[in-house]
C-alpha cells in the first residue's frame, strides 16, 4: 500500500480547513466555536501580564482564519503579535483578516525564532493535534527555547479524562465524525499529571493548572443546530451560549479535571534550565 506523504497530509488538511471556513461563513460561527473563543480569551486575560509585553507568539491561527479569534484580546497586551501555523491557507486567511498580526508559516516543533526572543506564548489547542507523544515533547522544548526568562506560556490541550474527549479518541474517525461532528483526527493526549511532568522535563515550571470548557461541546452543537431556524432562534441560541459559559463555574470544584474538555496551564521557564 502506498504511504501518504507529509506534503499530501498537509494539503488534505488545508482543504478541510478551507471547507470548514466556507461552511461557517455561510451559516455563521457555531456556538461551540464562540464558547471556545470566550473561554480562551478569559484565560489570556487572567494569566497574561497586565502590562504590555514586547512580542507575543500565538501557535495556531485557525481562529483568526475563521473569525476574529483572540487577536482583539491579545493586542493590548503586546506591542507585536506573531502567529504561526503549518497551513499556508490558514496563514494567508488570518493575515487578511488581522492586518496587525505578523502571520507566518511555521511548525511549532521547529520555530524560526532565536533563543529567548519571545515574551509570552499563547498555545490554544495546538499541541493536541500531534499523533505521538514525541511530537508534543519536541514542541514543548521549542516553546521553552524561544521563551525568554520570566516569560509566560498559556497552554490548553485536550483532556483525556473528560468523557466526551475519551470517547472521541477511541472511536474510528468516520464514526466520530458521524456521531460527534469531529472533522479532524484527534491527536495524542495526556492527563494532568503526565502533562505536568512533560512540562517540567521540557524546562518549565507549572504555576497553575486547571480544566476549562465544562459544558459538553456536542450538546451545544446539537442545540445550535436545532435553534438556527425560526424567528426566535437567535435569542435562544444566545441563551444557550450563556448557559454553556455559566457552566465554567465548575472550574472551582474538585471534579474539574473530569468535566473540563481542555487542560489549561500557566507555565514559566524554570530557573534551573538553560534556554
Amino acid at each position: 500500500m502506498r504511504q501518504i506523504s507529509k506534503r499530501e497530509r498537509c494539503a488534505d488538511g488545508c482543504e478541510r480547513l478551507a471547507e470548514v471556513a466556507d461552511a461557517w461563513a455561510r451559516c455563521g460561527l457555531p456556538l461551540w466555536r464562540r464558547q471556545t473563543d470566550v473561554i480562551h480569551a478569559r484565560l489570556a486575560a487572567r494569566w497574561l501580564p497586565c502590562e504590555q509585553v514586547g512580542t507575543l507568539l500565538k501557535t495556531d491561527l485557525f481562529e483568526e482564519f475563521t473569525d476574529a479569534g483572540l487577536v482583539g484580546e491579545l493586542a493590548p497586551r503586546a506591542r507585536r503579535i506573531i502567529g504561526v501555523d503549518v497551513s499556508p491557507t490558514v496563514v494567508a486567511g488570518a493575515a487578511g483578516r488581522q492586518p496587525e498580526l505578523d502571520a507566518r508559516v511555521a511548525d511549532v516543533r521547529s520555530l524560526p525564532f532565536p533563543n529567548a526572543s519571545i515574551d509570552a506564548i499563547v498555545s490554544t489547542s495546538t499541541l493536541d493535534h500531534f499523533a505521538a507523544a514525541d511530537d508534543l515533547v519536541c514542541a514543548l522544548r521549542e516553546l521553552r527555547r524561544v521563551l525568554r526568562p520570566g516569560g509566560r506560556l498559556v497552554l490548553t490541550l485536550d483532556n483525556p479524562r473528560c468523557p466526551p474527549v475519551a470517547v472521541r479518541h477511541r472511536l474510528p474517525s468516520g464514526l466520530a465524525h458521524a456521531l460527534m461532528r469531529v472533522r479532524f483526527e484527534p491527536g495524542w493526549a495526556c492527563d494532568q499529571r503526565r502533562l505536568r511532568r512533560l512540562l517540567s522535563q521540557a524546562g518549565f515550571d507549572v504555576r497553575e493548572m486547571s480544566a476549562v470548557l465544562h459544558f459538553p461541546r456536542i450538546a451545544l452543537d446539537l442545540a445550535d443546530r436545532a435553534l438556527r431556524n425560526g424567528r426566535t432562534g437567535h435569542g435562544l441560541r444566545e441563551r444557550a451560549l450563556r448557559l454553556a459559559l455559566a457552566c465554567e463555574r465548575l472550574e472551582r470544584v474538585r471534579s474539574r479535571f473530569f468535566t473540563g474538555h481542555y487542560l489549561a496551564v500557566l507555565a514559566t521557564p524554570g530557573a534551573s534550565h538553560a534556554a
